[in-house]
């Protein structure tokens, strides 16, 4: 089934809760990844984020950023990121989350299962800050 996303503006969606705006299926490695694979999944201009996961169990967010350039490839992606990236439950309302949004690395919030634990799906507001990106 092909993923279909299309954008909700920023005002339209500050009533709804995040589950409603987020990504389900956000890209995702395992824990196992090297800089190499985060660097190749860098390379859609589209994607700003890499999820590290254990299975469904989310572990940290690695970001363009984090990854200096002289680091090389076959480096464990795990030790670089952002293990305290924000993260949400799914039935925040997006009012609340706005303020960690805009504090965000590249406006991006992890969506945990009320467990705190497992990935339900990744807040992505545009660059532009506009607009969140949605999947139908």
């Amino acid at each position: 089934m092909e993923q279909v996303q299309r954008l909700v503006a920023r005002e339209d969606a500050l009533d709804l809760t995040v589950e409603r705006v987020m990504l389900r299926r956000p890209k995702t490695l395992p824990t196992t990844a090297t800089l190499g694979e985060v660097r190749r999944l860098f390379t859609n201009e589209s994607i700003r984020a890499a999820l590290l996961v254990d299975g469904p169990r989310y572990v940290l967010m690695v970001v363009r950023a984090d990854i200096p350039a002289a680091a090389g490839d076959a480096e464990p992606a795990l030790g670089y990121g952002n293990p305290d990236a924000p993260k949400v439950p799914p039935g925040t309302v997006v009012r609340d989350a706005v303020a960690l949004l805009d504090d965000a690395t590249e406006n991006r919030i992890v969506v945990l299962d009320e467990d705190g634990e497992t990935l339900r799906g990744l807040v992505c507001l545009r660059e532009s800050v506009d607009a969140f990106l949605v999947e139908d």
